[in-house]
């Protein structure tokens, strides 16, 4: 399987097993341990014959798509304070702490997934009005709303 290949079976196997498991390939790539559980072999195939890890690969066959007009990861957020902290949070993890964009990447999908369960169970997107301090109408601002990702998710690997 050259690599041509390999891209038409994650467009056509690996994307409609993330849809059937409620992943969004039109808006993320799978979690690495997601795809090592269900696609180990294909793992291996790309590291073994063509030096790619999966991001790598991902970057290679432009996935996922950015063919929103707002390409944020986050554009189904209406919270305007919740979407700002949770790109924050990565460009944290990005430009500050130096993360590799595969970690990145599975803390966005993980993140995406959350606030989708979190919209779903509540109604709402917005995480931050939950978390007041102790003084009771002051919310906790986006620059410690990083740190609450943070422990959250724990740390990045």
């Amino acid at each position: 399987m050259d690599l041509e290949d390999c891209g038409a079976f994650y467009l056509q196997e690996i994307a409609q097993q993330m849809r059937a498991d409620g992943l969004d390939p039109d808006h993320e790539t799978p979690p690495y341990a997601w795809l090592s559980d269900h696609y180990r072999g294909f793992i291996a195939h790309l590291s073994r014959n063509f030096n790619r890890s999966p991001g790598d690969f991902y970057a290679e066959i432009g996935v996922p798509p950015n063919d929103d007009e707002d390409n944020s990861p986050f554009a189904f957020v209406d919270d305007q304070a919740t979407r700002q902290a949770l790109e924050s949070y990565l460009r944290e993890l990005r430009d500050r702490q130096g993360r590799a964009e595969s970690t990145v990447a599975t803390r966005r999908s993980v993140l995406r997934r959350y606030v989708e369960t979190y919209q779903q169970v509540n109604d709402t997107d917005d995480l931050l009005s939950p978390l007041q301090s102790e003084q009771g109408n002051e919310t906790i601002s986006s620059d410690r709303s990083i740190p609450s990702f943070s422990i959250r998710l724990g740390p990045p690997r």
